[in-house]
């Protein structure tokens, strides 16, 4: 595999990553602060992000953890979205 192209999907995924702690970061503040659709939105993104990242690392853990907190943040994004 050439050099260049390792190189670019190791920052991509790094840079995947940095989206995915700025947005939960931001989402955990935004649903403190009460604004619930855009934190839980940017919780599934975060989730995303993340998991997408542990599995191209092949790290199984984080996979299985930010598997859950996907499924979680569906949940919340449906049950405010449909009032369940």
């Amino acid at each position: 595999m050439n050099l260049r192209l390792i190189l670019f999907e190791v920052s991509m995924i790094k840079a995947i990553e940095f989206v995915g702690v700025f947005s939960g970061i931001l989402g955990s503040f935004l649903v403190a602060r009460g604004s619930l659709a855009v934190g839980f939105c940017l919780f599934l993104v975060s989730s995303l992000c993340l998991m997408f990242s542990a599995v191209k690392q092949k790290n199984w853990n984080l996979t299985l953890l930010q598997s859950a907190f996907l499924f979680s943040n569906v949940l919340g994004v449906s049950n405010y979205v449909f009032g369940v």
